[in-house]
């Protein structure tokens, strides 16, 4: 873990200028709050047409690209086979 001191932890928000812990003073419910709009938004971005589209075509890249890259493994080692005799 990178350490900061306590100027670091001042600026990160995790002590205040008294030096008691952020910890402390957690505001459960906000947090649970913020948590929750989250999970919505995430919820609402994959389910976005554009982003289904596009993770549809990244896949379909994805296995051309092992395949085009398993045709070139082996057409290298059959290269390899043939100028090395």
């Amino acid at each position: 873990m990178k350490h900061y001191g306590t100027l670091g932890w001042l600026k990160l928000g995790i002590i205040d200028n008294e030096g008691s812990t952020a910890m402390s003073r957690l505001d459960l419910t906000n947090l649970a709050i913020t948590a929750a709009q989250n999970i919505q938004t995430a919820d609402k971005v994959s389910r976005d047409p554009a982003v289904v589209k596009a993770a549809k075509q990244f896949a379909e890249d994805g296995t051309r690209a092992v395949r085009s890259g398993g045709a070139l493994i082996r057409e290298t080692r059959s290269s390899w086979h043939r100028n090395s005799r």
